[in-house]
């Protein structure tokens, strides 16, 4: 049997650590990151909480999709790949929506693209098998 969630979690372990590190490197590059949606009253602030929270959550509803796909067709990996590629393009489209200084404007849509190119990947990767064991029949 194949551990096909050691890649899928080490991806979104790897892709919130890599969110992270953006946001903090945004911050430090003056990004304020609070959007707003047009109305003063409509903004938000983006915390680092927000940050990892979304990021998690994204992966975890990619990896539900995945094993989904997985349990209703031999091309789950073939499918899924254009699904997430799709949700990633997708994702940042608010950038061009939204009022924000443009360090975070360029922070978030970085952490959309390292979060798609972290996760992808590696929640199409194949587990290692019984740590390359061979079983003998008897």
């Amino acid at each position: 049997m194949t551990a096909n969630w050691r890649p899928r979690l080490l991806g979104a372990v790897i892709a919130t650590l890599a969110c992270t590190l953006i946001w903090l490197a945004g911050g430090a590059a003056g990004a304020a990151f609070v959007v707003s949606f047009g109305d003063e009253h409509a903004s938000m602030d983006v915390t680092i909480w927000a940050v990892i929270g979304s990021v998690l959550a994204a992966a975890v509803a990619g990896w539900v999709l995945l094993v989904v796909l997985e349990l209703l067709t031999v091309r789950a990996r073939t499918v899924w790949t254009v699904l997430a590629l799709t949700a990633a393009a997708i994702s940042t489209l608010p950038a061009f929506s939204y009022e924000a200084d443009t360090e975070t404007k360029l922070s978030l849509t970085f952490m959309h693209v390292a979060a798609a190119a972290v996760i992808i990947p590696l929640f199409r990767r194949r587990g290692s098998s019984a740590a390359g064991k061979t079983h003998q029949q008897p």
